[in-house]
């Protein structure tokens, strides 16, 4: 879903307001026909759709993202030791 992104500690050009804080800077991608891609793993799973209608005027890029550690931290004790 992005194309670009930049990241300025501080002390940058007044596009950005002139400030000495940090921004970060991203650029969205301009889809210009159908495209998507999925990911899925252990932990969880993405997608991501986008695409150009209207002869390139109206242009939607969508994703969807699910993560889970349960893996991870479910295999673990849930009760501890009682010493007597």
């Amino acid at each position: 879903m992005i194309e670009r992104i930049q990241f300025s500690a501080g002390g940058f050009e007044a596009k950005y307001g002139d400030k000495m804080s940090s921004v970060l800077d991203i650029h969205y991608k301009r889809p210009t026909s159908f495209a998507g891609t999925a990911m899925a793993s252990l932990l969880g799973g993405s997608f991501q759709l986008e695409s150009a209608m209207l002869k390139k005027r109206l242009r939607q890029n969508t994703g969807f993202r699910y993560r889970t550690n349960q893996l991870l931290l479910g295999g673990g004790d849930t009760k501890g030791s009682t010493a007597r």
